[in-house]
């Protein structure tokens, strides 16, 4: 759940690298078994790794100059930048609560309009896909049996922990002004191509709700404080000789196992001279 975050808050290109081939290579799967059933997903199927695999591949978009050198056909391979957009898209369309949360959490100015920035506008289709996710209800072609509804929810609790994980712990890697900007152009990509695909009826099929991978319930019993990068402290009016903080840190259990003190070889300050002198 941390591992992306230590790789992209070094800032270095390899770490960024080691990143985007750790994801291409499918080395890693999440494998989850509830019963008779086994769960197998991507890792890009968990939000902080679909969110730190475009983070890194737009990172090295540099690289795209080197690479393409020389090369006079546009499209021999694709570029980190391309590659970085189709990720960020991929996972805004995947994990949509992420972008106001993040949004939030960096204390970004979402109420304002601007030439280069129009937050209100784009987040309402992410509120929307957000919203109809919560009222969502299995379709028919989607199991609807007591169990399968219960993983369902399970899978939904764990997406919402990685998600607040993710957030708190990430979210500095997301503060430059070109990530920003970065990142609300491919939020404008998302709620256009949402548009476009409007119906006769008005309604969208990109409003399809959203679903967390089943293979999260594995993280089901996290505890998104174990994963805060802060220390609790006492409240600055706590009374340091209350009763209720004190007796914990005063309590003796008298069957606690004593720590016997050992003596230096050697018979060390003369102890070895006075035994021998008593033999």
């Amino acid at each position: 759940l941390t591992t992306d975050y230590f790789a992209l808050c070094s800032m270095k290109d390899e770490h960024a690298r080691f990143v985007v081939d750790l994801v291409d290579s499918g080395t890693i799967r999440l494998h989850h078994k509830e019963g008779e059933v086994h769960y197998d997903g991507e890792l890009t199927d968990m939000p902080n790794w679909a969110f730190a695999y475009a983070l890194a591949l737009y990172r090295l978009k540099g690289s795209d100059a080197d690479n393409n050198e020389g090369d006079d056909r546009s499209d021999a391979v694709p570029t980190y930048s391309n590659r970085a957009d189709e990720a960020l898209c991929a996972a805004l369309t995947k994990f949509p609560p992420v972008l106001e949360l993040l949004l939030e959490k960096n204390e970004v100015d979402v109420t304002g309009r601007s030439f280069q920035r129009d937050w209100p506008t784009v987040l309402s289709h992410f509120r929307m896909l957000t919203e109809a996710a919560s009222k969502a209800r299995p379709s028919g072609s989607e199991p609807s049996d007591a169990d399968s509804l219960h993983h369902r929810a399970m899978a939904t609790a764990a997406g919402a922990h990685a998600i607040k994980i993710f957030v708190q712990r990430s979210h500095k890697l997301w503060t430059g002004d070109d990530v920003l900007q970065w990142l609300y152009n491919g939020c404008a990509s998302v709620a256009a191509a949402a548009a476009a695909e409007t119906n006769d009826e008005g309604s969208s099929s990109a409003l399809k709700p959203f679903t967390f991978h089943p293979a999260l319930i594995r993280y089901m019993s996290v505890d998104p404080s174990d994963y805060e990068d802060a220390f609790t402290t006492l409240p600055a009016d706590a009374n340091p000789l209350d009763p209720a903080l004190v007796a914990p840190a005063l309590a003796l259990d008298p069957n606690r196992r004593r720590l016997g003190r050992r003596m230096p070889r050697g018979g060390g300050g003369g102890g070895g001279a006075a035994a021998a002198a008593a033999a």
